[in-house]
Formats: C-alpha cells, structure tokens, sequence
C-alpha cells in the first residue's frame, strides 16, 4: 500500500484532523467504493489513496 499513508509529519498531521487514515471510515469507504467501481481491491486502496493525497493538499494553508 504504498502512498496510501503520509510521509511527512505535516501530512500525518493532516490526516489526523481530517479524522482519516487507512484503517478508519472515510479511506475504507472510498477504497470499498473504487473496488467495486473498478473491480479490484488493489485499484480502490490506489484510487482511495490518491483521494486522500488531494484532500490533504486542498487543507494546506
């Protein structure tokens, strides 16, 4: 799962504001939803970390 979690402390920071991370209710729910959308776990957990990626970027301030 590569890129699906933040590197950097301001991004761990940012996704702890935003109450997400890969194991709790907004990544698994967009993951579950490209899943079934693109017919493959592997794609929606890319596809989920991508959303998250840009939701965290949109916050910087």
């Amino acid at each position: 799962m590569k890129g699906t979690v933040p590197k950097t402390k301001r991004g761990k920071t940012m996704v702890a504001k935003l109450g997400r991370n890969k194991k709790t209710g907004g990544f698994a729910k967009i993951a579950s939803e490209a899943a079934a959308k693109y017919h493959s776990k592997a794609a929606g957990k890319r596809v989920a970390g991508a959303i998250l990626s840009k939701m965290i970027a949109k916050r910087k301030g």
